[in-house]
């Protein structure tokens, strides 16, 4: 009977560490908070200092995906979670975002593409790449990507709208906020 009563105890925490572990899940919300900064300075640029913007994303998108991996890595280990295999996937995921940027670089300089074009390129390649995250890492992503193809199309079909870059880094900081809400309210709940 004590045994059963055990077994029965271990198997009860077993699976209450398992429902928190799923619950926190997925990046910590912090880390939805940085990009939300990073992104909303980094679109609002182009209507204040448009020739300042490549200087800024060439050092804030390395930081920032330093300190996104140092926050996840933080967490996972935390949580109990690490896995070196899942860590290198999402560093395989997001510098795939990097470097596919970085190869427009050349259509732009070259002015294959109007180098006024090179951001719209640029919000289009990253809602790709939030949808795919999304669909494979974290589900909190697809209506990021969401909001960043609707911005996408926004610059391309609303040009003359005032501060439309202001406008684009608003919304695409706004949805990353509501989705790091959601992740530290979903952490609480676990907790």
């Amino acid at each position: 009977m004590k045994d059963e009563r055990k077994v029965r105890d271990d198997l009860s925490y077993v699976r209450s560490a398992l429902q928190r572990a799923d619950a926190t899940a997925g990046d910590p919300a912090s880390i939805y908070f940085v990009w939300a900064a990073i992104t909303f300075y980094g679109f609002a640029i182009i209507d204040f200092a448009p020739k300042s913007t490549g200087l800024y994303w060439l050092v804030a998108a390395p930081l920032g995906g330093v300190l996104s991996a140092f926050l996840g890595y933080r967490s996972s280990r935390t949580s109990g979670q690490f896995s070196k295999r899942e860590g290198w996937a999402l560093a395989m995921h997001w510098g795939g975002l990097l470097v596919a940027v970085l190869l427009i670089v050349p259509l732009a300089t070259t002015e294959v593409i109007a180098p006024a074009d090179f951001p719209r390129l640029v919000l289009l390649i990253v809602a790709l790449s939030y949808f795919t995250a999304g669909v494979h890492l974290d589900r909190r992503l697809i209506p990021v990507s969401l909001a960043l193809a609707a911005c996408y199309l926004l610059t391309v079909f609303v040009r003359e709208l005032p501060y439309l870059w202001t406008v684009t880094a608003a919304v695409v900081a706004a949805s990353l906020a509501v989705a790091g809400l959601l992740a530290a309210a979903r952490a609480r709940q676990a907790a």
